[in-house]
């Protein structure tokens, strides 16, 4: 799983080397180059990617310095076997679309060879396994992640709700206005909502005469995502085109059909699906398994790094 390639590494992997020539034997220590025959240090270079890319590349370092660190304290041991795996595939997509002079070619002009260019991803893949792992460890299943998981399975404050709808949108109308012809700025919106109110409450005294919901989301909705599904609203959170639509459905019993509520997005009618409510002590226990257990994201694994970065001490020149 391929979480994130470090800012610095990336810059200075973008950076082509024009005029490669690579020695025929080894350069002197510490010289890195030779330009026209003449020496460039290894501390010239230095000197050169901090003014380029500034403190950003230590910073980077160090951050590794602590992941590996903190992995050590909490006795995390990486799978070699793994890293290589991993490698293998990284290194697979990367060749797609490039035969191997092609692949060799790509790696001499951002400045490596096969072996710099394998030492790279392999420790970077270790890096995130260790942040993976690191997350795994330290993880806490907060009240406020608890309520936020609460919330996204079993709906706002344990109600969910199986809901449909027709809307009548002013937006669609003004849309299908300019496609007739008109000029836009000759179009008046209070008109367009009108309008549009006066649609929605068609289509409301249409159900309220017992008329099939389906047929008349054909016929008056303007929701393309939910035309085709009767008009039915998939996986409700609750909070959907605003507090009005929740306060009405809140009102409401299985099987009835709503006045027209008016929302952000235009004129609603509603028929409550469905009503289940759940009690969050029923299951928490479930909620922070599922919230300890579950596999580190981005967001996670680059907060904990940055922790690590934040409380140390770190002087950089």
């Amino acid at each position: 799983m391929r979480i994130f390639l470090p800012t610095f590494t990336a810059l200075l992997l973008a950076t082509s080397a024009s005029a490669q020539i690579e020695p025929e034997e080894p350069l002197p220590a510490g010289v890195v180059a030779q330009l026209n025959g003449d020496d460039i240090p290894m501390q010239a270079y230095l000197e050169y990617l901090y003014q380029r890319f500034g403190k950003r590349g230590v910073r980077e370092m160090v951050g590794d310095i602590l992941v590996e660190q903190e992995a050590a304290r909490y006795g995390i041991v990486i799978d070699e076997a793994k890293v290589v795996n991993q490698a293998d595939e990284r290194e697979a997509g990367m060749r797609r679309g490039m035969d191997e002079k092609g692949f060799m070619e790509n790696l001499q002009q951002n400045g490596q060879d096969y072996g710099m260019f394998r030492n790279s991803i392999e420790a970077e893949i270790r890096n995130e396994l260790r942040l993976s792992a690191l997350v795994m460890k330290t993880r806490i299943a907060t009240d406020e992640k608890v309520a936020q998981l609460f919330d996204r399975k079993y709906g706002l404050n344990g109600i969910r709700m199986r809901v449909r709808h027709v809307v009548a949108m002013p937006n669609i109308l003004r849309a299908e206005a300019v496609r007739a012809g008109t000029e836009p700025n000759a179009i008046d919106m209070q008109v367009l909502r009108a309008d549009a109110q006066t649609r929605a409450e068609q289509a409301r005294t249409r159900l309220a005469a017992g008329e099939d919901f389906p047929t008349v989301v054909t016929e008056l909705s303007h929701d393309r995502v939910t035309k085709d599904r009767g008009g039915e609203i998939q996986n409700y959170n609750g909070r959907l085109y605003g507090p009005n639509f929740r306060a009405a459905l809140d009102s409401m019993q299985t099987g009835e059909i709503s006045p027209v509520v008016e929302s952000g997005a235009g004129f609603h009618v509603l028929e409550l699906l469905e009503r289940t409510e759940t009690r969050l002590t029923d299951v928490r226990e479930e909620l922070v398994n599922e919230i300890l257990q579950s596999e580190p994201n981005f967001q996670e694994m680059a907060s904990l790094r940055n922790s690590l970065i934040d409380k140390a001490t770190l002087r950089i020149f």
